[in-house]
């Protein structure tokens, strides 16, 4: 898995930053890319939502628990082979 020169490139118009390479090299920390490369990344975060999730759902807002479906579809398709 390899992230792509496009996903620098959305995250530094996002932050404003000059360009994807200056994101990757002086914003990014090379552990998280490596985590996500790896596949550690989606499955930590993965596994501190469904636990969050299982612990606080009574307690969550009905616009939280869009979010949270959200992002657990988002990390389901990152799993998923392309």
């Amino acid at each position: 898995m390899s992230i792509s020169f496009n996903r620098f490139a959305s995250i530094s118009r996002c932050c404003g930053i000059n360009t994807p390479a200056i994101c990757r090299k002086c914003y990014v920390h090379p552990e998280v890319l490596n985590a996500y490369m790896s596949g550690d990344l989606v499955n930590m975060i993965e596994a501190k939502i469904a636990g969050k999730f299982k612990r606080q759902y009574a307690k969550l807002t009905p616009d939280e628990i869009m979010v949270l479906a959200f992002l657990r579809k988002r990390l389901d398709s990152l799993k998923a082979p392309a």
